[in-house]
């Protein structure tokens, strides 16, 4: 299960006990390129990578990514008006 794997140098750096599976080997390099990208913040980079993975590593990661840009974008949408300005006065009755 696990032939090929010695060709990554990369390999030793992997938690100690972890499973792979034949898709996670099949999308090893393409996975490893994302999380790179990830690590260095490139969200939207690795969210592109993973874009064709089926593995459930890369579909985590491409989701994971997804999310954090949309949540990044959605901190630095500025409002029009102030809080404190943006209902006005209250009515009367």
């Amino acid at each position: 299960m696990l032939q090929g794997l010695e060709r990554h140098p990369t390999v030793s750096g992997v938690q100690q006990g972890t499973i792979f599976t034949e898709a996670d080997l099949a999308e090893f390099d393409v996975v490893l390129f994302a999380k790179c990208c990830f690590d260095t913040k490139e969200f939207e980079r690795a969210a592109d990578v993973l874009k064709n993975c089926q593995s459930d590593r890369a579909v985590f990661l491409r989701l994971y990514s997804k999310y954090l840009v949309r949540s990044i974008r959605c901190s630095w949408i500025p409002s029009s008006r102030p809080w404190w300005t943006s209902s006005g006065p209250l009515p009367l009755g």
